[in-house]
């Protein structure tokens, strides 16, 4: 009898927020240890755009471990959407953007150009067959009850759907039975239901020709048992144990999904299928992503008021983007439009899913963030004029945005005067505000400070082995249900014991403050009176347009306080106006803080080796006092920030998609003393 066919997929994906770290340590750097520990194991991956942008800033190792798999064939990488939305809930012209981002940032990192398809969610719909077919692809997966809803008596052969035109696209089996049993294999150590399984297969082949698929999120190998409370060193442990098991079993072969995929068995039609975990979630309360109130996913796509009202955002956005598109005249215009392309398509993260997002916040509203991009790609197609104002709703938010124009610089600031976005139209380019970022997991409004949330000091894992043995003190009897309800069917649990032994992650340390949320833009001011804060980003009052200037004010106890803006020369100009009117003498300090994007286009894929910070002296890779400016290596494009006085310390920190510099002046202001501070923000060269 023919050995069965197992195909092992781990489908990785993150937002783009700096929480894409933590996953990384305490997942994905473990996950990807365990595999490359047994090379004779090939291994098919899936990483969303999303993560392997955030990856790609915060911690590249992962990527580099995916290379060197690749490299020993070890490998195979999936495409998909870019960020994961369910092509089910979106505009297909949304779906062939998403398909097409996601298959260049493989080509830019990896280069593989993938021939198989990861479906996000695994809700499936047929208009996608043209989009894959047109994409490249040849292959992808179908959950075991679609494919016996399409009268499919055994699922677990490949099958292929005719198309009009063109080769057919085959299909495997997603198993979600042996999904459950690896699961519990890997969590709980309890393996013989999941060999039980498994060998049943493998009799039951009549041909021998049989490919089972186990297909998972990579996060339920650490994260979710991390997130539980539990060591990843245990899931990494269990999978080691499951992997070396598989490796001995003479009735088992392990092999890449494009090796299976060559004679597959003909099949007409493919019904339209929904996700069968979030039938069972938003079945069951209590569940994982649990939502009150509706029948399946179906009943849920077509009745949430979530869905609907970012339908219409979306809607709102696409539109505008088409019209612009079919307008756009200069190289430039469209090089803009190919962002606002890209924070479109970012801003779609898992649109569809149940138990996320909410109406007004940063989740989906973000995508808002293409509009600026988008009104500045006009511009770019508009003769350059003399200096210009203008006060407009850019990002239909319902409050209108200040914007500057001098000759081939566009500024767009908001609220406080703070410089939400910063374009180069003559190249086409963004310098300040990256739309592709999510500022924050809160509320959503551009024109408020994005402050870093204060978490536990998250314990992280001393390195990446499945090494149990230093955890030994961790370990204890307990309730596996306590940790992993809901996560596996009822009838499973069946076959599991009481009690298990579970190793508890050491207990988080002190608060501390983590690294800044993504999209905090620049002209972030905090100022400092005799030691007490006295403004803080954004305090500025509603500023007014005057001699050729925007200005603000600020109200505080015996002080006169004003910034002013204005666009001269390609560069934008801001000075602050400090005047002590009380009695005493007052020591101010002013901090601005910029975070700064040369050419956000191509600054997501160059990472942190293509970034370096800039002063007069030159580039260097890591910031000191004398830096003065960010460097994309990648795009040839820097952003320069001058200052009048020199300022007392300069701060540089690398952050996800950007480099925020900070400047810190000290002011002492005697009686009716009045100061001013300069600060100046361009493209180097100007």
């Amino acid at each position: 009898m023919r050995p069965l066919s197992l195909v092992l997929l781990f489908h990785l994906n993150q937002w783009l927020t700096p929480f894409a770290h933590l996953a990384s340590q305490v997942c994905y750097r473990g996950l990807l240890e365990v595999l490359r520990r047994h090379p004779r194991l090939p291994v098919a991956l899936h990483v969303s755009g999303t993560l392997l942008h955030s990856l790609n800033w915060l911690d590249p190792q992962p990527l580099q471990r995916i290379r060197q798999g690749l490299a020993a064939g070890q490998f195979e990488l999936l495409g998909s959407t870019y960020a994961q939305n369910v092509a089910y809930a979106t505009d297909d012209s949304d779906n062939a953007r998403q398909l097409a981002w996601h298959r260049w940032i493989l080509r830019q990192h990896f280069g593989v150009e993938p021939s198989g398809f990861w479906n996000p969610e695994r809700c499936w719909r047929s208009s996608l067959l043209p989009l894959l077919q047109q994409s490249g692809y040849r292959y992808t997966f179908a959950e075991d009850t679609l494919l016996r809803g399409a009268g499919v008596g055994e699922p677990h052969r490949v099958h292929a759907l005719r198309l009009p035109a063109g080769p057919p696209l085959a299909l495997l089996c997603d198993d979600q039975e042996l999904k459950h049993r690896f699961n519990l294999a890997m969590w709980l150590g309890q393996r013989e239901p999941l060999l039980d399984y498994l060998r049943q297969l493998q009799r039951d082949q009549r041909d021998g020709d049989w490919v089972a698929v186990y297909a998972e999120d990579g996060e339920a190998c650490g994260l979710w048992g991390y997130q539980r409370g539990l060591l990843p060193q245990q899931q990494w442990a269990g999978l080691e144990a499951l992997l070396t098991a598989l490796e001995t079993l003479p009735w088992l072969r392990v092999v890449l999904p494009g090796q299976v995929v060559g004679r597959p068995h003909p099949l007409d039609n493919l019904p339209d299928g929904q996700a069968s975990w979030m039938v069972a979630s938003l079945r069951t309360p209590g569940a994982p992503y649990h939502e009150e109130g509706y029948a399946d996913w179906f009943d849920y796509a077509a009745r949430s008021p979530r869905l609907t009202y970012f339908g219409q955002v979306y809607e709102q956005v696409r539109r505008r983007l088409r019209e612009v598109e079919s307008a756009v005249r200069t190289p430039a215009a469209g090089r803009l439009l190919r962002l606002a392309g890209l924070a479109f398509a970012a801003h779609q993260y898992e649109f569809g899913c149940i138990g996320i997002g909410r109406r007004g916040s940063t989740f989906w509203e973000a995508v808002r963030q293409a509009l600026p991009v988008i009104r500045a790609a006009e511009e770019a197609d508009r003769a350059a004029g003399g200096p210009s104002f203008w006060a407009e709703d850019v990002n239909a938010d319902g409050r209108a945005e200040h914007l500057l124009r001098d000759g081939a610089t566009l500024a767009v600031l908001g609220r406080g005067g703070r410089l939400l976005y910063a374009f180069d139209l003559r190249r086409g380019q963004c310098w300040a505000g990256n739309p592709a970022l999510a500022p924050g997991w809160g509320t959503w409004d551009e024109h408020a400070y994005p402050e870093a949330a204060v978490y536990p000091q998250p314990w992280l894992p001393p390195d990446d082995r499945p090494d149990l043995a230093p955890f030994a003190d961790l370990a204890a009897p307990g309730d596996p249900r306590a940790a992993w309800q809901h996560m596996l069917p009822e009838h499973l649990w069946a076959l599991v014991p009481g009690t298990v032994r579970l190793h508890r992650r050491p207990p988080d340390g002190p608060p501390r403050r983590l690294p800044p949320p993504a999209g905090r833009r620049a002209l972030n001011e905090t100022l400092y009176a005799d030691g007490e804060t006295l403004l803080a980003p954004g305090g500025w009052k509603t500023g007014r347009w005057e001699g050729g200037a925007l200005r603000f004010a600020a109200e505080a106890p015996g002080l006169d306080l004003e910034k002013e803006a204005r666009l001269r020369d390609g560069m934008l100009e801001v000075v602050y106006h400090l005047e002590n009117r009380g009695k005493a003498i007052r020591q101010l300090a002013l901090e601005v803080e910029n975070e700064l994007c040369p050419d956000a286009l191509t600054l997501l894929d160059a990472g942190r080796e293509g970034v370096a910070w800039w002063s007069e002296a030159g580039l260097t890779a890591e910031a000191t006092p004398a830096s003065r400016g960010a460097f994309n290596r990648r795009a040839g494009l820097g952003v320069r920030v001058t200052a009048r006085p020199a300022p007392d310390g300069v701060e540089g920190q690398l952050v996800l998609g950007a480099l925020l510099l900070r400047y810190r002046f000290s002011l002492e202001l005697a009686p009716g003393q009045g100061r001013q501070v300069h600060l100046g923000l361009a493209v180097l060269g100007r």
